[in-house]
């Protein structure tokens, strides 16, 4: 699931406060939740959540980890196996600044991430060199 977090989405666009923002992440969550328990229950398939605070480069690090933190609790599935853990996809969406200002933004929300060893962290950016057969020519 995706949101965009950084103020200029989250209070002109959505019109929302942080703890609106929270409270919607949480409950999609705990929606997605709840369909994929039931659908598992009923044909044995397995599902993997990711969650991805979108626009995370533009974003205040403090409320970035609140929010993947609400999200992972309301989650609640924590295991240590691959299939079980949550995946954070942290996301550099638009370059607005240097690759260490980047990564200065993920360290913390790594390092400081209880149930560190029970998630999967995807920090990703957008400017990633692309080397698929059909693109090199």
């Amino acid at each position: 699931m995706y949101n965009a977090v950084c103020c200029l989405f989250r209070e002109v666009v959505f019109k929302h406060s942080e703890e609106q923002s929270i409270a919607l992440a949480v409950e999609h969550t705990k929606l997605i939740q709840e369909l994929t328990d039931e659908y598992s229950a009923k044909y044995g398939t397995q599902f993997r959540y990711e969650y991805s605070p979108e626009t995370f480069s533009q974003c205040d690090v403090d409320f970035s980890v609140r929010i993947c933190e609400a999200v992972k609790a309301a989650w609640g599935k924590h295991g240590t196996e691959l299939h079980d853990r949550l995946i954070i996809n942290l996301p550099a969406t638009v370059e607005i600044g240097p690759p260490n200002h980047w990564a200065d933004q993920v360290s913390p929300r790594i390092s400081n991430s209880a149930h560190q060893s029970k998630l999967v962290i995807l920090p990703r950016s957008s400017t990633s060199v692309r080397t698929s057969p059909s693109e090199k020519k």
